[in-house]
């Protein structure tokens, strides 16, 4: 990634290291990762630092799920109300 310096780098890979694999990431744990980067506190600044980025789009993705379940509900309790009229003829 030209004109990061190390440190973004190295900020951008551990996010990626600690990510879920459904957000693109490679789901480690921080005790793993902290090792792979150098770290000697056994995982403590990545859960802490890291895992606490993740847990904000992990609650922004659960608001997100449970937007779009009240608008389905909404949608659903709607069309109860509605009733088809054909005519026979």
């Amino acid at each position: 990634m030209p004109g990061q310096e190390f440190y973004e780098l190295k900020h951008r890979a551990i996010q990626w290291m600690v990510d879920p694999v459904e957000d693109g990431g490679l789901g480690l744990d921080p005790a793993t990762v902290a090792e792979m980067v150098g770290h000697d506190d056994g995982g403590y600044l990545i859960a802490t630092v890291y895992t606490k980025l993740g847990r904000l789009r992990a609650l922004a993705r659960a608001q997100r799920a449970m937007d779009d379940y009240k608008r389905r509900n909404a949608a659903i309790e709607t069309s109860r109300h509605l009733h088809v009229v054909s005519s026979a003829g």
